[in-house]
């Protein structure tokens, strides 16, 4: 550093003015290109603060959607979880009311009725199958006109409505 300044002393003022005037320039250059490199930095970094920023936008847009979403979903769940309920509670009196029908003076007098009406039915299908057999062997038996008595009436079987109060004969002479 002694020479350094040995050399300042030795020079002339002009000389050290323009000296000093060069370091100053060559700063003040310095200077301007790091103002113009932080400014590009700045704009680089507005450009992709903004692009960020949109994509917040975006993606802030798609959580409210998603949000409202996944509210309409959990009440759609809920409202499935009232029907279900809703409906067994209907099954379970449904259930209940055919339990005490089935327990009811009602039931019991209608099974009555029912089984007297399907033995009697069945009974008549059995006497009209009976009929039906013994108006077809009738004729090998007797030959085709009826075997007592010589008479000219021919005995075939007639049908008959089922009716368990009716009195009609299953065979008569025509």
């Amino acid at each position: 550093m002694p020479k350094v300044v040995d050399r300042m002393a030795n020079l002339e003022p002009r000389l050290l003015i323009w000296g000093s005037l060069r370091t100053l320039l060559k700063s003040g250059h310095q200077m301007l290109a790091h103002i113009k490199r932080a400014h590009h930095l700045e704009a680089k970094k507005t450009v992709e603060i903004r692009s960020l920023q949109g994509a917040l936008r975006k993606e802030e847009f798609i959580s409210t959607k998603l949000k409202a979403a996944l509210a309409l979903e959990e009440e759609r769940k809920k409202e499935g979880e009232l029907e279900a309920r809703m409906a067994k509670s209907i099954l379970e009196a449904m259930i209940r009311a055919v339990e005490e029908f089935k327990a009811s003076f009602e039931m019991r007098n209608l099974n009555f009725e029912f089984g007297q009406q399907a033995f009697i039915k069945g009974f008549e299908l059995f006497e009209h199958q009976v009929g039906l057999k013994i108006s077809r062997a009738w004729p090998k038996f007797f030959g085709r006109r009826g075997g007592y008595g010589g008479g000219s009436q021919t005995i075939r079987y007639c049908s008959r409505s089922f009716s368990h109060r009716s009195d009609r004969r299953t065979f008569q002479t025509c």
